[in-house]
C-alpha cells in the first residue's frame, strides 16, 4: 500500500510542479505591433488601462508594472512598467480631452472584459501600434542600447535630448526612440504614423524630412475639420 501511496504523492507533486512552472515570456522584441492587445496580458498582473493626456496624449494605453511577463531581446523587464499604446481616431479629435489641462483616466483591469470596455469606452482600436518601456538604472539603459544597437544597427543621435537616439526604419515600418534622459524607450508600428514629423514630450519634435509642425497637429487631432 506503501509503493501506490508514494507514486501518488510524487505525480501529485509533478503535476504542482508543473501548474506552477512560469509561462513563456512574451518578447517584446519580437512582436509584430499589430497584436491583439488582450493577448499580451497575465491577469494575474497589476493591469490598468485608460489616458494618460502627459505620458502618451494621442495614445489610449494599457500599462502592466513590476511583472514577470516580459522581456526585450532577452532581458527579463520584471521590475519596470510596460505600457501599450492603441490609436483611436475618436479620442484624438474629442477636443474636451486635448484643450487646457491634460487628463489622466486610469482604471484597474482583470479580465478580457475589462479590457474590452476601456477599449469600447474610448472608441479604440483592439490592436497595439507600440509600446513603451521604462528603464532606470544605467546599468538598464546600457543593456537596451546595447540590443536596441544589435537589433537595428546604429542610432541618429536625438538634437533635443543630451543621450538620445532614434531609428527611423522605413522599410520595416518601424520608429524607435531611445529617451535614457526620460528613463524610457519606445518602439511604435509607423504605418500609419507622419512620414515627416514626430513629437512628444520626452522626444521633443524629430524632423524627417520636409517637417510642417503644425501640419503634424493638424493631422493629429483633425484640427482642420473643426476649423471648417
Amino acid at each position: 500500500m506503501i509503493k501506490p501511496l508514494l507514486t501518488l504523492i510524487l505525480a501529485s507533486a509533478v503535476l504542482v510542479s508543473c501548474s506552477q512552472a512560469p509561462k513563456k515570456r512574451i518578447d517584446l522584441a519580437r512582436l509584430n505591433l499589430n497584436e491583439k492587445v488582450k493577448t499580451l496580458f497575465n491577469y494575474t498582473d497589476a493591469i490598468t488601462g485608460g489616458i494618460d493626456m502627459v505620458e502618451t496624449p494621442s495614445a489610449v494605453i494599457f500599462e502592466v508594472d513590476n511583472s514577470s511577463t516580459y522581456s526585450f531581446n532577452g532581458i527579463p523587464l520584471d521590475t519596470t512598467l510596460v505600457t501599450f499604446q492603441l490609436n483611436s481616431a475618436h479620442f484624438r479629435a474629442d477636443t474636451t480631452y486635448h484643450d487646457g489641462m491634460g487628463h489622466f483616466e486610469i482604471i484597474k483591469v482583470k479580465t478580457v472584459s475589462g479590457v474590452n470596455k476601456v477599449i469600447d469606452h474610448y472608441k479604440a482600436d483592439s490592436v497595439i501600434y507600440g509600446f513603451r518601456v521604462r528603464i532606470k538604472s544605467k546599468q538598464m539603459k546600457a543593456r537596451i542600447l546595447q540590443e536596441l544597437t544589435k537589433l537595428y544597427g546604429k542610432g541618429t543621435k536625438n538634437p533635443n535630448t543630451d543621450h538620445g537616439q532614434y531609428w527611423n526604419l522605413k522599410a520595416q515600418n518601424r520608429l524607435i526612440l531611445y529617451a535614457p534622459d526620460y528613463d524610457n524607450f519606445v518602439v511604435l508600428n509607423s504605418t500609419n504614423l507622419s512620414k515627416t514629423c514626430y513629437q512628444d514630450g520626452m522626444n521633443g519634435t524629430l524632423d524627417f524630412g520636409g517637417c510642417n509642425i503644425d501640419q503634424y497637429f493638424d493631422e493629429l487631432y483633425f484640427r482642420k475639420k473643426h476649423k471648417q
